[in-house]
């Protein structure tokens, strides 16, 4: 029987459970938040590859680099920029996805986290206005390619905050595996991957700030990401509000979820549907899962209730008495 490793996911903690999980850590900032880098079979060499891919790929997708192409193309209404192969391929993703989720994930929505941004620097909420003009950017604007080129025509802003974690523990399980590494794990705080011929045990807190576990998940072979709106929102007059936005309203949402946890073959795509998912309301969600468009399982944490996929229920344990499990 194959032994299980305990990675205890608390957005993010990971500790092993027992001395006999022998494994070589490199720990990096990167994104904005920490990264782990494990290895089971002694080829920690291999973690400085899988740095520097992350560290590459923020290099493109960040708003903040005043040298990266995102920067470039966020900076004015009307901007262009060398489409190399990454900004292609992470694009093509996130376009994908919001078209499967109708909008709920949306790589465009950097103009409203700006001003959700800017209104906490200022103390007061966005104005109707501000807000219909963030929102009608979104669908205004245009994006195209054309010999090796990235158009931009409108005052939308790229935001690939709710993906590039993601992608980069893809991009950096893949370097593992090519560097002879057989059994791994790549984690982004609130995103993880594990990859081998073997079993990984990863502790799901709970939604809020208790630091208590709701359950325990057995991964092999998949990624794992969580969106939750307990640690991360801005405040603004003593009143706090979920960092995930709501590209329809403009505003944080509100509807009553608190965390979403997304397991499928990629880390891009959970990254990118925890997001989505947190946004639509459960009934939608579901009929997403039950559609096939794309593989995965879900949980989803409200004021009471715990709903979980068949899929995910096979290999989850309940261990929390703050919340109940939904009846199908």
């Amino acid at each position: 029987m194959k032994k299980l490793f305990l990675i205890l996911l608390a957005m993010l903690c990971l500790v092993s459970c027992s001395s006999k999980n022998e494994y070589e850590s490199h720990t990096f900032f990167s994104m904005d938040t920490f990264a782990e880098v494990r290895v089971y079979n002694g080829r920690k060499d291999a973690t400085s590859s899988a740095e520097r891919i992350a560290n590459d790929i923020e290099k493109i997708i960040s708003k903040t680099l005043s040298n990266s192409p995102i920067y470039t193309l966020n900076a004015t209404d009307t901007s262009s920029t060398d489409l190399n192969d990454t900004l292609d391929e992470i694009l093509n993703i996130s376009l994908e996805i919001a078209e499967i989720t109708d909008g709920a994930f949306e790589p465009m929505s950097g103009g409203l986290v700006e001003l959700w941004e800017k209104c906490e620097t200022e103390q007061r909420l966005p104005g109707d206005e501000e807000l219909s003009e963030q929102i009608s950017a979104i669908h205004n604007t245009e994006i195209y390619k054309s010999d090796g080129t990235l158009f931009k025509n409108g005052g939308a802003k790229f935001e690939f905050g709710a993906i590039g974690k993601g992608y980069a523990a893809d991009k950096m399980v893949q370097i593992l595996k090519d560097n002879g590494v057989s059994v791994g794990m790549v984690s982004f705080v609130s995103t993880v991957s594990v990859f081998g011929d073997r079993d990984f045990k990863i502790a799901v807190r709970t939604p809020d700030n208790s630091g208590e576990t709701a359950g325990y998940l057995t991964m092999r072979d998949q990624s794992l990401s969580v969106s939750g709106d307990y640690e991360r929102f801005y405040t603004i007059n003593d009143k706090t509000y979920n960092h995930i936005i709501n590209p329809y309203s403009g505003y944080p949402v509100s509807n009553g979820t608190h965390s979403v946890a997304v397991v499928c073959e990629s880390a891009a795509v959970a990254d990118a549907l925890s997001t989505a998912i947190f946004v639509m309301d459960i009934e939608k969600a579901m009929e997403l899962y039950s559609s096939g468009v794309i593989e995965f399982e879900m949980m989803i944490i409200t004021d009471e209730h715990i709903i979980i996929t068949p899929g995910m229920m096979k290999n989850f344990e309940l261990v929390t008495t703050k919340y109940k499990l939904a009846e199908n």
